[in-house]
C-alpha cells in the first residue's frame, strides 16, 4: 500500500509538473504570435510592393513595345517623310543653285 501511495504522489507531482511546463509554452506561444503577426504584416506590405513595381514595370515595356510595332506609328512617321521630301523637292530652284555655283 506505501508503494501504491508514493507512485500516486509521484504520478500526482509529475502531473503538475508536466502542466506547468505546458501552461508556460502556452504563455510562450502567445508571445510570439503578437511578433509574428507583425512580422508577416511586413513581409505582406513588402511583397505588394514589389508586385506593384514589376505590374508596373511590364506596363512600360508592353506599352514601349506597342510604340515600336504600331503600323498607324510607323505610317504617320514615314508619311511625315514623304512630306518633308516632297517640301525639299518644292524648295530646290535649279537656276539659283546654277547662279550660285557659277558666281
Amino acid at each position: 500500500m506505501k508503494k501504491l501511495t508514493e507512485k500516486v504522489d509521484r504520478c500526482c507531482r509529475d502531473v503538475e509538473s508536466t502542466r506547468n511546463i505546458y501552461t508556460k509554452s502556452l504563455v510562450e506561444l502567445n508571445s510570439y504570435n503578437a511578433k509574428y503577426m507583425e512580422d508577416m504584416n511586413e513581409v505582406f506590405a513588402r511583397t505588394q510592393e514589389f508586385e506593384a513595381k514589376r505590374l508596373a514595370f511590364f506596363k512600360k515595356l508592353l506599352y514601349d513595345y506597342h510604340a515600336c510595332v504600331d503600323a498607324t506609328r510607323i505610317m504617320q512617321y514615314v508619311c511625315y517623310v514623304c512630306f518633308l521630301f516632297c517640301l525639299c523637292c518644292m524648295c530646290m530652284c535649279c537656276t539659283a543653285d546654277l547662279t550660285m555655283c557659277g558666281a
